[in-house]
């Protein structure tokens, strides 16, 4: 029964340092920044038809004429347009050339958006060299494109991004003219990736994200927004409703179901293991009665016996600790692909775990121990 109780203990000091584990590793995950503005933003999917809307022309001026009317609306203070947004699921990752590298070289990996010219303004995305898009980037001007800093920092190494003539295939190039902060495209958890921005109205595409942001609880645009869309087309469908905080929210979706499956069995374990202990030392409490009982009748004072009895317990509770540690430290290393910037040997985790499950075990102990010091010796004694 001991040897139980102590495999108990084990288990649940286990359990409950994967969810310290997974609980640390949530909070520094809730907590990175995704590159872009998450509060009071809504965002909802819009595709102009291809039979109503054929040329560039009609889908561009379908896309003016909803960010004039969206803007003009109180609940509305911004409007931009992108083919995604951070963090989501960017386009497949191609393969990039500048102008006067050899034949061979390339950059591979880059993903690409197509994006408003108030894109980076309404998404708060800092322009950190060069100039943001425009009005006057359209399709009949130069051809202009932005990339972040990451794809700055390795495509072009100690020199200046800006003003490099860069392309998807040759020879149709494209001027980088501005250079802007990352954002997380592909999730918190990992690292930006080098990325290219169009202009949308440059290089247009049907499918769009509308991205509003909001004086008042981002939802509260949305009834708006189906107006606003009704009047200029009653065909085209408002798609994927979702605020940022949604986004982030789906985002972290995984992790946080991962950390309350692993707490539910964690408060289930250490549930069963302080009812153990407490059973253990109540059991052998009960098994010494006359002991106690001749011990009080020969003048013992309440706190030598209450310590005998807590001995017991304590005894169950270190072994069932010790052993715990190594099964925690041990399974600690399946985890680690589920980690985001802690260690599978934490220290934190490792020290406040095993003395919150110690003090809780300890209580469990205590009960018992402090029911034995009022054992009646007459009584005791006659039982037996």
């Amino acid at each position: 029964m001991r040897a139980l109780v102590a495999l108990e203990v084990a288990l649940s000091l286990t359990m409950l340092s994967a969810a310290g584990l997974m609980a640390r590793s949530f909070y520094k995950l809730s907590a990175v920044d995704p590159g872009v503005r998450v509060a009071q933003v809504m965002t909802f999917a819009v595709t102009p038809p291809g039979r109503r809307y054929p040329s560039a022309e009609e889908t561009v001026g379908f896309f003016h004429r909803l960010e004039e009317q969206l803007e003009g609306r109180p609940e509305i203070t911004d409007v931009a347009f992108a083919t995604d947004v951070s963090p989501g699921t960017p386009s497949s990752p191609s393969d990039l050339v500048e102008e006067s590298w050899p034949p061979g070289k390339r950059a591979t990996g880059i993903l690409q958006r197509l994006v408003s010219p108030d894109y980076f303004r309404v998404m708060d995305v800092p322009l950190l060299r060069g100039r943001a898009f425009d009005e006057g980037d359209v399709v009949t001007s130069p051809a202009v494109v932005l990339v972040n800093e990451t794809l700055a920092r390795t495509a072009f190494p100690g020199e200046d991004a800006v003003g490099k003539r860069i392309g998807f295939s040759r020879p149709y190039w494209r001027t980088i003219v501005g250079v802007v902060a990352d954002e997380r495209q592909m999730g918190l958890s990992t690292t930006p990736r080098p990325e290219v921005f169009l202009p949308l109205y440059q290089a247009w595409d049907r499918n769009a994200v509308v991205v509003m942001r909001t004086r008042g609880r981002p939802d509260a645009a949305l009834p708006v927004a189906r107006g606003v869309l009704t009047e200029l087309d009653p065909l085209i469908a408002l798609e994927r409703p979702r605020s940022m905080e949604q986004v982030v929210a789906t985002d972290l979706a995984r992790e946080r179901f991962l950390l309350l499956l692993i707490a539910v069995f964690a408060a289930a374990a250490v549930l069963l293991a302080t009812v153990g202990v407490y059973g253990v030392t109540a059991e052998a409490s009960r098994g010494r009665t006359r002991e106690i009982g001749i011990r009080l009748a020969l003048g013992a004072r309440a706190s030598e016996v209450r310590d005998l009895v807590l001995r017991q317990g304590i005894e169950v509770v270190c072994a069932g600790l010790a052993l715990g540690w190594g099964l925690a430290l041990a399974g600690a290393r399946l985890l680690e692909s589920l980690l985001y910037e802690v260690a599978p040997t934490d220290p934190l985790t490792f020290l406040v775990v095993p003395v919150l499950l110690g003090g809780v075990a300890l209580v469990a102990c205590w009960l018992p121990a402090r029911k034995a010091t009022r054992v009646d010796p007459v009584e005791a004694l006659r039982a037996d």
